[in-house]
């Protein structure tokens, strides 16, 4: 879903691709390079190699905004496959991290609530799995 907000100046769009490309540089990054890997709402790992990957990625992350109070923020839902032997909660809190400290960089201090689904755990094969995890970051950092 793309974000849209009416200003004074007009409407302000943000493509799902732009989350699409924070989960990707995430998980490159060096505290979960080989660790985790962004895939379908399945378990199926999307392939990196293939021409439309970044697309491919957007088409399963959902982004939406919610209120609570005067206080709006962004709800992110996105979906990964860890590899077997790596920590699910350091690795779900790496990958959130990054993606929270991009958007606040980005976008300024906005409240960020992102929920990870772990749909698999990767060794020789995917092991699929039905894991939810929810990270909360406020307007006063993370």
């Amino acid at each position: 879903m793309t974000l849209s907000k009416n200003t004074e100046l007009g409407q302000i769009t943000v493509s799902d691709q732009i989350f699409a490309d924070m989960l990707i540089d995430a998980a490159k990054s060096v505290e979960c390079e080989g660790k985790v890997w962004p895939s379908t709402k399945r378990g199926k790992i999307i392939p990196e190699n293939g021409r439309s990957y970044p697309a491919d990625v957007a088409a399963v992350i959902d982004v939406s905004k919610g209120a609570d109070g005067e206080i709006e923020y962004l709800l992110l839902d996105i979906y990964v496959v860890i590899k077997f032997g790596a920590g699910i909660k350091k690795v779900v809190e790496d990958l959130c991290s990054h993606i929270a400290g991009t958007i606040m960089e980005r976008q300024g201090a906005i409240p960020v609530h992102i929920n990870v689904h772990v749909t698999g755990v990767k060794s020789k094969q995917v092991a699929r799995r039905d894991l939810l995890v929810l990270k909360e970051y406020g307007t006063d950092g993370y």
